[in-house]
């Protein structure tokens, strides 16, 4: 991960993860003013790097990242996230990331393809309360169904996703630009010389596997506005930070946006992804999570 100032949402996230099956993070803080750093520096699986030079002239975080994942990744299945996200997958609720992984080197498979879910809450914005340590998923239960669509790209995996709540709301059409990119590979069994080209929406070509997941994204809590504005005027993300602005454009003066529309629909499991067409699962997976728990599954020993 590559986070600033996001003491909020970092207790969650970490969490959800080691449920999973995280057996240590990597994290650089570019420059956290709100206890990010001493907060990090407390936990006992991570390993925490700091960097205060410009994050838009890091390729947006990823030349820190692909050089950490070039140091200590290597020949290891690593997951890269941002600190506001949910990796889920097929049967993430019984089966962990050790069964998953173990599943993907039986099969061939070097990465996995995600779609990137923001989620919402069906209150305004600003009334999306928040406490750190609090379930994310609860807080912020809803996704948009559809629409979403692919498109050809040049880099791998060729393919680009596009949809969902912030093309819905917050692109700015008139700009000529494209909407915000859904489709990520953040799970992948790095091997030296590999590199993310594009953030994780393209990367060194390698097997995909055809069973996917998702990236749950939480940006919508009540701080939401207030971020949008400051990472306008900054200026650190992608082109100038576009998105941000308009992010900021689109809020500015309101109080009472909510997300929540006709294609919202209320997330209830990683079932409900595989029917909607949003994750696909494989027979082997199906049938491997039909089996008893393995020793190492985190997931399920957490459960039981």
């Amino acid at each position: 991960m590559v986070v600033r100032n996001e003491r909020l949402r970092l207790p969650a996230v970490l969490e959800h993860h080691r449920r999973l099956g995280v057996d240590r993070f990597f994290v650089v803080d570019n420059d956290s003013t709100d206890g990010t750093v001493e907060f990090l520096l407390d936990q006992p699986d991570l390993h925490v790097f700091q960097s205060r030079d410009s994050f838009a002239a890091s390729q947006c975080g990823y030349a820190w990242t692909n050089t950490l994942l070039e140091m200590f990744g290597a020949d290891g299945w690593c997951l890269t996230i941002d600190a506001d996200e949910h990796f889920i997958y097929p049967h993430y609720e019984d089966m962990g990331l050790h069964s998953l992984c173990a599943m993907l080197d039986a099969t061939g498979a070097r990465a996995m393809f995600t779609l990137f879910l923001d989620m919402y809450s069906d209150q305004t914005i600003q009334q999306t309360a928040y406490k750190a340590g609090a379930s994310l998923m609860e807080t912020c239960p809803f996704f948009d169904a559809l629409p979403y669509r692919c498109v050809q790209a040049e880099h791998f995996p060729s393919l680009q996703i596009y949809g969902g709540v912030r093309e819905r709301v917050f692109w700015n059409k008139d700009e000529g630009s494209h909407p915000p990119t859904l489709s990520q590979i953040p799970l992948v069994r790095w091997q030296s010389g590999m590199r993310y080209l594009l953030c994780r929406h393209a990367m060194t070509p390698v097997p995909l596997s055809p069973v996917t997941g998702a990236l749950l994204h939480y940006k919508f809590l009540f701080d939401f506005k207030d971020r949008a504005k400051t990472e306008a005027v900054r200026g650190e993300h992608f082109s100038d930070g576009r998105e941000y602005k308009n992010y900021a454009r689109v809020l500015d003066g309101q109080n009472d946006l909510c997300l929540k529309a006709e294609q919202s629909v209320r997330l209830s499991g990683s079932g409900q992804l595989v029917d909607l067409g949003l994750m696909a699962s494989s027979a082997i997976w199906n049938a491997q999570a039909k089996l008893p728990p393995l020793v190492n599954d985190s997931c399920r020993e957490a459960a039981n």
